[in-house]
């Protein structure tokens, strides 16, 4: 199959699936939702999107095989060529991170918002600086706080079990943005795309997009009452829109190549001027 067509039905099949699950999500919290306890008490609604909910993830690893292990991907700057949009969220995204890391007072989420800033801020640099550049990737690791004390920060919760609803789905999105984090660094730093970092953003953006969406609609509905987890939703949408439209513009934008290899007899070829030009030398003294 045609590598462009190959690269857009796998992140249509992944968005669908995606589609698939927020509203199964929506709809188990809405009527299948033990917001005590943390749990889903039964029912169809939350086995149908645990289901939907894997295979979105199973597919987005299937990702990986789009692409042949001669090719190497590239791109233009996907950022630059979208700027203002880019310019657009990653300014939101580091305003709301400031703002609720005020209205929050928690050590651990303050520290995870200092790992949004700086993903707003790397996101701030692809647009405003082209190239190679060693602070994309500093900024880039300055980003594994978010996931990390989110995760954290959610498990120390005493009143809520470790292993609920929202615990579990938001520590698999962690996963997922600290996969990205690895790819997207090497990505901006060499310019190429690895096969891991297509599945990456589609691993992101299925995991990013069910959970906070539907629980943005929950906790709006009355259904659920953190508001600490309301932030982190925002949040985790808001990387998600980046990384979806980084998406978009990889499944239009990328082109395989494989670089020429060099043989024997070329090697040679390239060996003997340098060869007659040492004879040479030898002579004339």
């Amino acid at each position: 199959m045609n590598f462009k067509r190959l690269l857009k039905y796998t992140h249509l099949s992944t968005t669908a699936l995606t589609l698939i699950s927020t509203a199964l999500l929506t709809a188990s919290f809405s009527s299948s939702f033990d917001m005590i306890n943390g749990y889903f008490i039964g029912g169809i609604l939350p086995t149908l999107f645990k289901i939907f909910f894997v295979l979105g993830i199973v597919i987005s690893f299937l990702g990986i095989f789009t692409f042949h292990k001669q090719e190497k991907i590239k791109t233009e700057n996907l950022i630059s060529n979208q700027k203002n949009v880019f310019l657009l969220i990653a300014a939101v995204l580091f305003l709301c991170s400031v703002i609720f890391s005020i209205l929050v007072a928690n050590k651990n989420f303050t520290i995870s918002t200092i790992g949004s800033v700086a993903f707003a801020t790397f996101i701030l640099l692809c647009c405003l600086k082209e190239g190679n550049s060693h602070a994309k990737p500093i900024l880039l690791l300055l980003s594994a706080p978010f996931p990390l004390l989110m995760t954290i920060d959610n498990n120390s919760v005493l009143i809520r079990h470790s292993n609920s609803v929202e615990n579990m789905l938001s520590s698999v999105f962690s996963i997922a943005f600290l996969i990205y984090i690895l790819y997207e660094g090497k990505r901006a730093f060499t310019g190429e795309h690895s096969k891991w970092h297509f599945a990456s953003m589609l691993l992101l953006t299925h995991t990013g997009f069910s959970f906070s969406i539907s629980y943005i609609i929950v906790y709006l509905m009355g259904t659920a009452a953190e508001t600490t987890r309301f932030y982190q939703a925002i949040l985790i949408l808001l990387i998600s829109v980046i990384a979806e439209i980084e998406l978009v513009m990889f499944t239009n934008k990328a082109y395989p190549y494989v670089e020429p290899e060099t043989s024997d007899s070329e090697a040679a070829e390239t060996a003997e001027p340098q060869n007659s030009i040492e004879t040479t030398e030898k002579t004339d003294e």
